[in-house]
């Protein structure tokens, strides 16, 4: 079942909470507008039975949960029968909707997103678009989605995510100096670990927003994902080949950036595509000490082949081999050095090595020359 499907068919069992009464004679509640005898008016269950328990229900006392039953089964269905009878009480006897609605929809934003789901569906087809209801919508549709995380197919739950996360960014462009939306943007991309997204919109939260209580706490998480932001924003750069903005944004991550081994792969590597080799060497053996990883393994063992270092760089990828399993490139690194230093039998095992992990028609000429030399 999907997501939508999942919240039609929850808020249509709700219609099981929900009773009708008639009146039996028509009640007036303002000027041209009553409540008119014969129709089915609904009520909430818990309604009911709260006024039996008080010894009996007086149904002229009692609009406010006759207004709330009303708003309710309209976020349900608004095409039951009388529909159009609810809808004009509604309109003509609630002042300040949106402020009435709110409350309903808060009232159960933790407990029940289903039923905020179901007014803020009621106010839409009741009266103009609100901003703030808008907003507290798609929260309560994200707090739903993530109940059902474990009972959606991943699929869905990444289509509706985004489907979200889009939402909130149309929110941005409808309402500009709206800045709620600005922060919740924030939060998901930080979730998502795109740091850079994430500062972005919590600055973009910062120009917006006047409570400066909050603001405190979003310049605080700013703070903390300033490296992450500086590490991601050199992977950018470096993918596009500019090394040297890449080391300027590392040279502001601090020493408390808890993934040094990643930290020094990258300063190693965008020396090494400046063509400082010295430089590049030290920071990825830095990194090669702090874990062995594919990269900083790869990555050091070519810098110390085109030194001449070839015993060094044998070294490096054996105590890879040992760590990483059925590596292709520590296994092709190590066919390349041993072909370098003429030990061919070796090659050739370790390029067999690499080729069944990935059968390249390169690979599998390197093999059969090498077989035709050692049979000869």
């Amino acid at each position: 079942m999907t997501f939508k499907e999942i919240i039609e068919k929850n808020k249509l069992e709700k219609l099981n909470d929900i009773g009708f009464l008639k009146f039996k004679k028509d009640i007036e509640l303002k000027k041209g507008l009553k409540f008119e005898k014969g129709i089915d008016y609904p009520l909430k269950f818990s309604y009911i039975k709260e006024g039996i328990r008080e010894g009996g229900f007086d149904e002229g006392i009692n609009i406010d949960k006759f207004l709330d039953s009303m708003a309710y089964i309209l976020g349900i269905d608004s095409k039951l029968e009388n529909t159009e009878d609810y809808k004009k009480i509604l309109k003509g006897l609630l002042d300040e909707p949106a402020k009435y609605y709110i409350s309903k929809i808060v009232e159960n934003f933790k407990e029940s997103p289903i039923d905020s789901l179901i007014y803020t569906s009621s106010y839409n087809k009741l009266f103009s678009a609100n901003k703030r209801i808008e907003l507290i919508e798609k929260e309560s549709l994200s707090n739903l989605l993530d109940s059902l995380k474990e009972e959606l197919d991943s699929r869905d739950f990444e289509w509706e995510a985004q489907n979200i996360l889009n939402s909130y960014e149309e929110m941005t462009l409808k309402y500009e100096n709206f800045a709620p939306p600005y922060l919740h943007l924030a939060y998901i991309y930080e979730g998502e670990e795109n740091y850079i997204k994430a500062k972005l919109y919590y600055e973009k939260f910062l120009e917006k927003s006047g409570d400066n209580k909050l603001k405190d706490e979003v310049r605080e998480e700013l703070l903390k994902i300033e490296d992450y932001v500086n590490i991601e924003s050199a992977k950018t750069y470096l993918a596009y080949g500019e090394a040297y903005k890449a080391i300027n944004y590392l040279k502001n991550v601090s020493m408390d950036y808890f993934d040094r081994e990643e930290f020094y792969f990258l300063m190693g590597r965008s020396y090494y595509l400046l063509g400082e080799s010295q430089e590049a060497e030290e920071y990825l053996q830095k990194s090669f000490n702090e874990e062995i990883t594919d990269d900083n393994a790869s990555q050091l063992a070519m810098i110390l082949v085109n030194e001449n270092k070839l015993d060094k760089a044998e070294k490096i990828l054996k105590s890879a081999e040992e760590k990483i399993k059925d590596s292709f490139f520590i296994y092709y690194n190590l066919a390349s050095i041993y072909y370098l230093k003429n030990n061919e039998k070796k090659a050739l095992e370790y390029y067999e090595k690499a080729h069944k992990i990935d059968n390249l028609e390169e690979i599998e000429k390197i093999i059969r020359n090498l077989k035709k030399r050692l049979d000869s």
